[in-house]
């Protein structure tokens, strides 16, 4: 059973799961938790820093961060919500640990927690402590799912820095304490 936390890959990892016709029952909304004792569960995290970058990039969610499982709340007003620097400052000090707690969540009763990172690789190794048949050319192969175009915002080193403190709980669980080793693209020190 796979777990979907909002920003991690998981649309790519369900189109991955089709393309190699392992069949699949979804249950609830695309990021309900939904507990099964019987099931192998496992689900992906991503290094919190790029999870906000990749929330603030995304069109349905511009300015807003959730509460809960409660509709999304306004954060700011649309001219602020255009500023990333401006949007994470303010998340950071009226949601602290927020990508902690979603990771939390999700990860609790998880038999498996792969890394966006390394998305294809961890699928291929959860399918396979799940029992599935997989054939990993076929993750390999499969093709990218809602990769943002959009020009990336740029962390400047204070900011980052507060995503780190604020999100200390995730980066030492899920293994991200060498932030530089996971910093790709869409995040870059100034």
């Amino acid at each position: 059973m796979f777990l979907h936390p909002p920003k991690t890959g998981g649309n790519w990892v369900k189109a991955a799961i089709k393309y190699c016709e392992i069949p699949i029952r979804e249950e609830g909304d695309r990021h309900a938790i939904i507990e099964r004792a019987d099931k192998f569960v496992f689900t992906f995290v991503r290094h919190p820093a790029s999870w906000y970058v990749s929330r603030f990039r995304c069109p349905w969610h511009r300015g807003r961060i959730r509460e809960g499982r409660a509709k999304d709340v306004d954060c700011l007003t649309p001219e602020e919500a255009a500023d990333f620097h401006v949007w994470l400052n303010r998340v950071l000090v009226e949601h602290p640990g927020y990508v902690s707690h979603i990771y939390n969540r999700y990860t609790e009763k998880a038999d498996f927690v792969g890394k966006q990172e390394n998305l294809k690789e961890d699928l291929i190794q959860a399918l396979k402590l799940a029992g599935e048949d997989v054939k990993p050319m076929r993750i390999r192969k499969a093709h990218p799912v809602h990769v943002s175009k959009i020009n990336v915002p740029l962390y400047n080193e204070a900011l980052l820095n507060k995503v780190l403190k604020g999100e200390a709980e995730a980066i030492e669980k899920f293994g991200y304490g060498d932030y530089s080793r996971w910093l790709f693209l869409p995040v870059k020190i100034l």
